[in-house]
């Protein structure tokens, strides 16, 4: 930090350059006309796929899920934190298979791992005030 500022130092190696981004000048391609949407949301898509910064399997799952999250179904940009998410819990009999697997924000996961080791909770407190009133 100077003077009070943050300053970002990069390292120029780490900035990916991909020229099939890049978009070419013409008059009917607007980002804010409806009829070209589909052009944009799908160079959004695949600039998201491509992205070094995902592993392989997240590569898979992100484009089997059409880049979507399947948690909240909004759109996995390459700026977010993203996940690997058991559907069913390792700790409740789920599998490391990629049936089992799905890409999702960090935040999403976040929710649904408490909201998981709440129930849990819950469960064992009922199980456990079942066993202590049968006997």
């Amino acid at each position: 930090m100077r003077h009070g500022k943050q300053i970002l130092l990069v390292d120029i190696q780490e900035i990916l350059v991909n020229n099939l981004l890049t978009l070419r000048f013409d008059k009917t391609i607007n980002p804010y006309n409806p009829d070209t949407y589909e052009y944009f949301k799908t160079r959004n898509r695949s600039a998201i796929i491509k992205n070094i910064e995902y592993n392989k399997q997240k590569q898979r799952l992100l484009k089997a899920q059409d880049g979507l999250c399947m948690i909240c179904k909004g759109t996995i940009n390459n700026m977010e934190r993203v996940e690997i998410d058991h559907i069913i819990a390792k700790v409740d009999g789920g599998s490391n298979e990629t049936n089992n697997l799905r890409l999702v924000h960090s935040e999403c996961h976040k929710q649904k791992t408490a909201a998981e080791r709440r129930m849990r909770a819950i469960m064992r407190r009922r199980e456990k005030m079942t066993n202590t009133s049968i006997k």
